[in-house]
């Protein structure tokens, strides 16, 4: 039994996961790979990162560091989330757990267009 079931494998979820991790909860992200982040070509917003990074490698960079401390991710939709919180159903398999957290972002097939401009 997992002490935290995280619904959504964007930047949230991911940063949730390593949080509980590094707090040595057991974690599970369950992550669709339908996500808008997951279709960024570059974002700048990341001071490591000042040439831009793609969403696709920002988000293996966020899961590999929750998996450093032992989150588990699993890519795969959650079918439904019952009322009995204790089962999540995927599939043919169904995963027990103490809490599930949602982070389910916004979807969209593009990102948002720049509206304003930078410099003078």
């Amino acid at each position: 039994m997992k002490d935290c079931l995280i619904i959504g494998g964007g930047p949230a979820g991911l940063t949730a996961a390593l949080y509980l991790a590094r707090f040595l909860r057991e974690v599970m992200v369950f992550d669709a790979r339908e996500g808008r982040a997951l279709k960024i070509p570059k974002t700048h917003n990341l001071a490591p990162f000042p040439d831009g990074i793609s969403g696709e490698d920002l988000l293996g960079w966020m899961q590999s560091h929750a998996e450093i401390y032992g989150a588990e991710i699993i890519n795969d939709e959650v079918l439904e989330i019952p009322k009995k919180r204790w089962r999540i159903p995927c599939d043919d398999r169904k995963w027990h757990h103490h809490c599930t957290d949602r982070y389910i972002g916004l979807r969209r097939d593009q990102p948002w267009p720049a509206t304003f401009k930078t410099g003078s």
